[in-house]
């Protein structure tokens, strides 16, 4: 298979490569600064085991707060801000995402 022939890089590569041609016109100018502060402070956070894998909600280049589901992160943010004027990401690397993917498609 083509997927099994791809390392979790590639994938992560080509992910990205596709996505990026659609953050210019997706993402207003003050989400894309937001989510150049969640990238600065990530691995940080990642290394609190109180933050991994919880989903933060950012707006003004601040970590407003985290939760457990992202329908609780949404909750607050839709709540707390108007549209466009946050971002919500969980707290987890990229190379643990890509490799999630790539061992739910590739049989083991």
């Amino acid at each position: 298979m083509f997927i099994e022939r791809l390392g979790g890089s590639m994938i992560q590569s080509l992910f990205f490569a596709l996505l990026g041609g659609y953050m210019n016109d997706f993402f207003s100018e003050k989400q894309k600064q937001d989510i150049a502060f969640f990238n600065e402070n990530l691995e940080k956070w990642v290394a609190d085991p109180l933050m991994k894998m919880k989903y933060a909600v950012i707006s003004d280049k601040a970590l407003h707060n985290t939760f457990d589901t992202f329908e609780n992160a949404l909750n607050f943010a839709v709540s707390k801000f108007p549209p466009r004027e946050y971002i919500i990401q969980q707290i987890i690397l990229q190379t643990e995402i890509t490799g999630f993917l790539y061992s739910a498609y590739v049989p083991a």
